[in-house]
């Protein structure tokens, strides 16, 4: 088998990356730029697929030479980003940002990258704008693929042309069938792992075998590209971040990029391809991907003021500029530097490609053993290290219930060594005052049942939407909850606290039985069953108490607390938001979904004034940062909002 240079190719390697360095750098045009990535699982398929058989062809396939290739391609770029980036974030990271890039540096010398972002795909992840190697979770997607494709194609080569295609038609559709299941069900593993990934590869392996037939009118390999190129292009301008994807919207950019390579060289649509601004694009495209993803978000903690808000144009345009020029740097002076087999040999290539593994373990090494270069700024490390532990304690504890029954009798009392008197119910908004309760309760001499699941409103009755693993337990977690405070005879007063807010916007959707309701139709039910699980446990005796909106900054201001405290910037660029902005967002709050609750008599405990002044509401006081993230109260922000609730909820004489 002769394998012959596709200039369209390259080409199409550049439709692949463009849409996704756009994307990413804030051009909202192009919301679906992300398919970009999958244009390229079907491209390395078919080359890769393509070289494997011409070795197996003349007898030479070699396990070893293979992965040669693959190092000398991968690792030399790879390894040149990972060192400049992590110089980078010793200056621009906090020691909390710079202990997690470290841990996915060393995931990604290791081709696992993908598997920690999936395991960090939690409730309290990071947002990913905070990742600067998370684009890397594709390479780790390949690669861990490629262990195991060589040696399967070796040994079905040796089988009958119809079986060998046959079961690797197979495979990729059992890919996308655990694909398509996972789509709803599990999307961080749907993303991240190769098992749901592998059909995109397999698509362009399928072609390289000659699994399709090939199209000999020119008339209708002209058509198959056209729909092609449509199919990549529609994904790309009409996808959302929102899309579910993978599953079954990804077929349309992989059968694209599929139909694309199936149609050959002599097309209107190849010859567009194969102009040589394209092409470069493209032959560059590995480096510019390498490059891009860690340029955005390192200028983002360059400017931590900003991060989280839209991007300025201005800053879009030199992130884009930026990307291409070390990207064309990096093709130019590393990539040909060493594909060079006269300057670097086989041997040469596995030393140094250990040697530059090693070296970039040592030094995440370095940062796991000094807490992220704490040394930099231990004052800062002090405050910093504070805040994410108490956001850590709260991830871990058993008591937020993130999959499970409700706590027994007995279990998660907060306060004094008593009967509790007080039921704290509600999601992570009630799950982030247990902390500080426990320490006040306990001050007090009373015992608070904390019975509480993240990601889950205590409303009885009903489900949210979109579904994800956590909102499909709500339910029976609330319906359960509710009964177990209903039979206790002791718990006096019921504290119901929720994001309240997530349910007025579009965050998730209250729902019944039915299908998925419109906004309006949502919050009218959010609102009805609100009330009516006050009511159930009024008409048990039982007071209840419901915590109002707290007030929500509207991005993470913990992210530049930290950035800037590191950096010996004046925090105050991270201060305030209008106080107008948190009254819109509270009076949303409080006429969708606290009305019916608040006709109802029953009594909705303010927070606001704790925060905000008629002007501006504060994100940080003189002893640290308010919040853990964008939604979570430090303890002494929750302190405030507990001693309110327990002057409110304390028994009566």
């Amino acid at each position: 088998m002769t394998i012959r240079y596709r200039a369209d190719i390259d080409g199409l390697r550049a439709v692949a990356v463009v849409p996704v360095v756009l994307f990413h750098a804030g051009i909202a045009a192009l919301s679906g730029g992300y398919v970009g990535v999958d244009v390229f699982f079907v491209i390395s398929g078919y080359l890769i697929t393509q070289t494997l058989l011409a070795d197996i062809d003349r007898g030479r396939f070699s396990i070893v030479a293979f992965y040669e290739r693959r190092i000398r391609r991968i690792y030399p770029a790879l390894f040149a980003m990972l060192f400049v980036a992590f110089l980078a974030s010793a200056f621009l990271l906090s020691s909390f940002d710079q202990q997690r890039f470290a841990k996915s540096m060393a995931a990604t010398v290791l081709f696992a990258s993908n598997v920690v972002f999936f395991r960090e795909s939690g409730y309290f992840d990071a947002a990913a704008e905070l990742k600067p190697l998370l684009h890397t979770w594709s390479l780790a997607v390949e690669e861990q693929y490629y262990i195991v494709f060589p040696l399967l194609l070796a040994l079905v080569m040796r089988w009958g042309r119809g079986a060998r295609n046959a079961l690797l038609v197979a495979i990729a559709l059992g890919s996308l069938a655990l694909s398509i299941y996972a789509t709803p069900r599990w999307p961080g593993f749907n993303f991240y792992l190769p098992f749901t990934r592998a059909w995109e590869l397999l698509a362009g392996a399928l072609l390289a075998v000659g699994a399709i037939p090939a199209v000999r009118r020119a008339a209708a390999r002209e058509v198959l590209a056209v729909a092609g190129l449509a199919m990549i292009v529609a994904a790309i301008m009409l996808y959302r971040p929102g899309t579910p994807f993978p599953g079954l919207t990804a077929i349309p950019p992989v059968l694209g990029a599929a139909l694309l390579i199936h149609a050959g060289e002599g097309t209107r649509v190849a010859r567009l391809l194969t102009w040589r601004p394209v092409v470069y694009v493209g032959l560059i495209s590995y480096s510019l991907y390498l490059w891009h993803w860690p340029v955005i978000v390192f200028t983002r903690f360059a400017m931590p003021e900003s991060i989280g808000a839209p991007t300025a144009p201005a800053v879009i345009v030199g992130t884009i500029a930026a990307s291409f020029v070390l990207g064309s740097l990096s093709m130019h002076t590393v990539e040909r530097y060493f594909r060079n087999r006269d300057r670097f040999g086989r041997r040469a290539i596995f030393v140094g490609g250990a040697a530059g593994s090693l070296a970039l373990l040592a030094l995440a090494g370095l940062s796991f053993a000094t807490q992220g270069l704490a040394f930099r700024n231990p004052a800062a490390h002090a405050i910093v290290s504070r805040t994410a532990g108490e956001l850590d304690r709260l991830n871990r504890s058993p008591c937020l219930k993130l999959a499970g029954a409700p706590p027994a009798a007995g279990e998660c009392v907060l306060g004094a060594d008593v009967v509790p008197s007080i039921a704290l119910f509600g999601d992570s908004s009630g799950a982030q005052l247990a902390a500080s309760m426990d320490v006040l309760a306990k001050q007090r001499g009373l015992a608070v049942w904390q019975l509480t699941k993240a990601g889950c409103p205590p409303i009885a009755a009903a489900r949210f939407v979109p579904a994800n693993a956590l909102r499909r337990e709500c339910p029976a977690f609330v319906a359960r909850a509710q009964a177990a405070i209903l039979a206790d005879p002791a718990i006096r007063t019921v504290v119901i606290a929720g994001r309240w807010d997530a349910l007025a916007g579009d965050l998730y959707r209250a729902a019944d039985a039915g299908g998925d309701p419109t906004l309006a139709a949502a919050q009218a039910l959010a609102s009805r069953r609100l009330a009516a699980t006050a009511a159930a446990f009024r008409a048990a005796g039982k007071r209840v108490l419901m915590l109002g909106p707290i007030p929500l900054p509207p991005r993470d201001p913990f992210v530049c607390y930290r950035t800037a405290l590191f950096a010996g910037r004046d925090v105050a660029a991270c201060g305030g938001y209008p106080a107008a902005q948190e009254a819109a967002r509270r009076g949303k709050a409080m006429a969708t979904i606290l009305d019916g609750v608040v006709r109802d008599g029953v009594p909705v405990i303010a927070t606001t004034d704790l925060f905000c002044d008629l002007r501006t509401c504060r994100t940080a006081s003189a002893q640290g940062p308010l919040y853990m993230d964008d939604v979570h109260l430090t303890r002494e922000a929750a302190a405030a909002v507990d001693a309110r609730l327990l002057d409110a909820a304390a028994p009566r004489r």
